[in-house]
């Protein structure tokens, strides 16, 4: 019997539950990259809560990988990249109630920056539409 990789529907109902939670913004100049708590988050802590929740549904950390974008308005923001064996690198936002596709992000305007070179990783790398092809 074949292993059976972490369902895609995962995705979904992950970014669901985490986006349900609260936006909070942290205070100036502190960021501490810490999963969000059922008081709230920023849209770091909204990755990061998403990474946890997909490694506690078995789905390996090398699939997994924090990124660093501009939004529409200029901001900048944290998102998790989920790199899937069927339907290629998905992104989940807790600015879009889907996850999305990076044509998706690319059509709405977001600028990439930097990414996790791997999951689980320390090492970030620049990010750009042109390396995602």
């Amino acid at each position: 019997e074949a292993v059976s990789y972490p369902a895609y529907a995962d995705l979904t109902e992950v970014n669901d539950a985490v986006n349900a939670l609260p936006y909070k913004a942290d205070p100036a100049d502190f960021d501490d990259w810490s999963p969000i708590s059922p008081a709230g988050g920023d849209c770091d802590s909204y990755a990061v809560g998403k990474l946890h929740r997909l490694l506690g549904l078995d789905w390996p950390i090398e699939r997994l990988r924090l990124a660093c974008c501009y939004v529409e308005t200029g901001e900048y923001h944290a998102v998790l990249v989920v790199d899937t064996p069927d339907h290629g690198q998905v992104v989940l936002d807790n600015r879009q109630q889907l996850p999305q596709t990076l044509t998706n992000l690319h059509a709405l305007g977001y600028i990439p920056d930097r990414i996790q070179q791997t999951g689980g990783s320390r090492t970030w790398v620049s990010w750009d539409w042109v390396s995602l092809q």
